[in-house]
Parts: C-alpha cells; sequence; structure tokens
C-alpha cells in the first residue's frame, strides 16, 4: 500500500538525506525541485541508467529501516546504489556534464534522476564495467577512486 510510481516534472529530482542546501518538495523529503542556473556547491544531478537492490531496500518497503523513518520519513523513494550520466553540477562537484558514473546515494536510486553529492560519485570504467555491474559494487569497493577491488 505504500509503493507507487509517480512521474516527476523536469525541475523535479530524487534526493538523499544527506543533501542539505536543495529546495525540497513541501511534505516529501525525497524530492527537491531544481531550477534553472546553478547548482549549489559540490553537487550534481545524474541521470540514472542502472540502479541495484539491496537487502535494507526491502526492509524500507516493509517500513522496518530505522534510518529511513528517522532521517526521511514517508513517502520515500528507496535505492542506494546508482550508475549513469551526469546532467548538471554545481561549482566544486569532481565531476563535469556528460561524465559516465556510478555511486551511492541515501535513498533516492530508484529514479529516473538523483541529486548527489559529486564525491559521492565515481567514474566508470567503461571497457571493464557495465551500468549494471557498476551499480552493484559493494560499497567497499567505492570509497576512493585510487582503490582496486579484486573481490
Amino acid at each position: 500500500e505504500r509503493l507507487s510510481l509517480e512521474m516527476l516534472g523536469d525541475k523535479v529530482v530524487t534526493v538523499g538525506y544527506n543533501v542539505l542546501e536543495c529546495n525540497r518538495v513541501p511534505g516529501c523529503n525525497s524530492l527537491a525541485i531544481v531550477e534553472d542556473g546553478p547548482l549549489p556547491d559540490g553537487l550534481a544531478i545524474v541521470r540514472i541508467t542502472s540502479c541495484s537492490v539491496n537487502y535494507a531496500d526491502i526492509t524500507i518497503r516493509w517500513g522496518l529501516y530505522e534510518s529511513a523513518i528517522r532521517y526521511v520519513g514517508y513517502p520515500i523513494v528507496p535505492g542506494f546504489d546508482f550508475a549513469g550520466i551526469v546532467e548538471r553540477v554545481g561549482r566544486n562537484a569532481g565531476v563535469e556534464v556528460g561524465d559516465d558514473v556510478f555511486g551511492i546515494t541515501f535513498f533516492g536510486a530508484y529514479s529516473s534522476r538523483v541529486l548527489v553529492p559529486g564525491s559521492q560519485c565515481r567514474a566508470r570504467p567503461q571497457k571493464a564495467l557495465t551500468p549494471d555491474e557498476a551499480a552493484a559494487l559493494p560499497p567497499r569497493c567505492r570509497r576512493s577512486p585510487a582503490r582496486r577491488c579484486t573481490r
């Protein structure tokens, strides 16, 4: 009864709870309105091409994920891991428009577009990983762009 699909307008994106500087949709901490012009410093909008399904996402759907209830509330957009293409950036985001990235958001990856700190995105090694594979990488493998994951 809590699951529904909604079409979002061009100026609406999902957003994780750790993004502090944005214009949230009234009554919904999972959505933000982004107007034309520059994004806040350090943030990027990524058009999502792939996302993963984790046990945490399932517990969100069950209504049992404590952080989701405490920090976001309902309605909530599940999803932590994503891969996609950077659409817009703020200053000092660390990524550029058109970059093919993968990363993590604190909720919101089950969407077409997400607003995230650029520091939570990494360049996808295109020859080594498909977008689906990159979105499914364990978090330990994405902490540092220099760290190699051998698992």
